[in-house]
């Protein structure tokens, strides 16, 4: 998608499409070959993440997960596993024939599951292998499966690598998640899948790595074809050496680079809008200027120097006339509403103002309280909302659950549709929801605790307007914007540790 923008993505399967790849690539390739190439796939990531110093642990199930598990414990025998069976007679042919191999080649003995058999690992450090459930799981886990969940999420010093998914989660997200493994790593096959990327069920899935075990490709598209994806994974690689004003001229001048305007704050919170401002600065943009609620009182003292100041509001709310003669003669590009408000800002006169001027061409980008009630009003394609979860419950028309599910995700990207706007649902793995109908909701990863202070999404609105700037187009300004937040996040994480990151420490420039 975007490649002209420098975007590159991978389709994100469903469970429907994951086994329908499946279904296709059996009838071509052996079922046990595919097998094969999975476990021998889930060997190399458990010894490179450790397994042959710890005491190794092979949970199998009776489907075809449970056979991937045992073609990697049979090539992990060398280090003894302990191979624990939940059914001494898998009930996949597959499962079941992988079984009689792995014990005619190892002369090794699994062990039937039984209550508290896991408790003699409790205390000592495991390499667990999660084999039990995969792509087709279906429902609360129960019975034994929930025993071992709970003795092996007890399990302090273990780490687990699950197969596919992590066993008790739904392959196309969760909106609840009741017993469901812990995994510290999930190694997949063919694509990522719904739940490695929505909240919640992300948590458990720790770390996610995708393996080729060779489907063949037609195979591949042919079910892309059949069952259309609609979450597309942005790799993050090619944005990150991107540079979004390599096209200005040696003799640019700031109105060239363009200028950006943030509209917020309230008493107490004007660090918001600055942090965007100098976040816009940061990222390229020639010119910020902000203007802050006042309430009537004075300016606060120690404003940064390299922005600008105007005055807009009046009692509260933004005086239209005068911010549109502002945007005119100062050739404004990107408004930014919002950061630091704590009520909402916008009237049916400064909406009325916003639709003319994205429909001449400028981008406004709405955050914090601003978004309440902005989801009832139709818009022109050039307007971002920006709501984190607290925010997202607020929105008057949030009967819509959050996008923790591929059904919840249908239903946010038609609201999108249906209103004209663009929506990013933020968290650690944010979602971005277009208004046009070919388009798929955009994910990005690779954010994590360390930018879970407030500021961070401030910063974010910053970057985003200047990419804007640069890339004329709300889709690859976010991508670009959020794959450079989590560099720089990376980049101060291995300096300052994960916990003390301040989000104006984002405002310095990576190595």
């Amino acid at each position: 998608m975007h490649p002209e923008h420098g975007i590159s993505t991978q389709p994100i399967w469903s469970q429907q499409l994951a086994m329908a790849v499946d279904a296709a690539s059996g009838a071509l390739v052996p079922a046990l070959l595919l097998m094969e190439r999975a476990g021998a796939a889930i060997h190399a990531q458990a010894l490179h993440h450790g397994a042959a110093s710890r005491k190794i642990i092979v949970l199998v199930g009776s489907g075809n997960n449970g056979g991937d598990a045992l073609v990697a414990a049979r090539l992990l025998h060398a280090y003894q596993p302990e191979v624990v069976l939940l059914n001494a007679n898998p009930r996949r042919e597959l499962a079941a024939q992988q079984l009689r191999i792995y014990t005619a080649v190892t002369q090794a003995k699994a062990l039937l599951y039984r209550p508290g058999l896991l408790a003699k690992f409790a205390e000592q450090k495991t390499f667990v292998i999660d084999g039990i459930a995969g792509l087709g799981w279906r429902g609360e886990a129960q019975g034994t499966v929930q025993e071992i969940i709970a003795a092996v999420n007890a399990m302090p010093q273990a780490k687990v690598l699950a197969i596919d998914m992590p066993s008790g989660l739904a392959t196309d997200g969760n909106t609840s998640i009741g017993a469901a493994l812990r995994a510290d790593l999930t190694l997949t096959f063919g694509a990522r899948k719904a739940a490695h990327v929505l909240t919640a069920s992300r948590e458990h899935c720790g770390t996610v790595h995708v393996a080729d075990v060779g489907f063949p490709p037609h195979c591949v598209q042919a079910a892309l074809h059949e069952h259309p994806p609609q979450l597309h994974w942005v790799n993050p690689e090619p944005l990150q050496s991107a540079e979004p004003f390599a096209a200005l001229p040696r003799t640019a001048h700031k109105y060239q680079r363009g200028h950006v305007l943030i509209i917020g704050g309230s008493q107490g919170k004007y660090g918001a809008p600055l942090l965007s401002g100098l976040a816009a600065l940061r990222a390229g943009a020639g010119l910020v200027s902000v203007a802050l609620d006042q309430h009537g009182g004075e300016m606060p003292p120690g404003l940064p120097l390299e922005l600008m100041y105007e005055y807009f509001f009046r009692r509260g709310v933004v005086d239209s006339r005068a911010l549109a003669k502002y945007v005119a003669a100062r050739r404004v590009q990107v408004i930014v509403i919002g950061p630091g408000t704590v009520d909402s800002v916008i009237d049916a006169q400064l909406w009325k103002f916003l639709q003319k001027y994205t429909a001449d061409g400028g981008f406004v980008i709405i955050d914090a309280a601003a978004v309440t009630g902005v989801l009832e009003r139709k818009a022109q394609q050039g307007i971002l909302l920006t709501p984190h979860p607290g925010e997202w419950a607020r929105l008057a028309t949030a009967k819509t659950p959050p996008p923790d599910t591929l059904e919840l995700c249908s239903a946010v990207k038609r609201l999108a549709v249906a209103q004209g706007l663009h929506l990013v649902y933020k968290s650690a793995c944010p979602l971005l929801f277009t208004p046009q109908t070919d388009e798929p909701v955009y994910v990005c990863d690779g954010g994590d605790n360390s930018l879970a202070k407030a500021g961070s999404g401030d910063v974010l609105c910053g970057l985003i307007a200047a990419h804007l700037l640069a890339w004329r187009a709300i889709t690859p300004a976010f991508c670009h914007a959020y794959t450079q937040l989590v560099a720089r996040a990376k980049w101060l994480r291995a300096r300052l540790g994960q916990h003390a990151l301040l989000p104006s420490d984002l405002l310095q420039k990576p190595d």
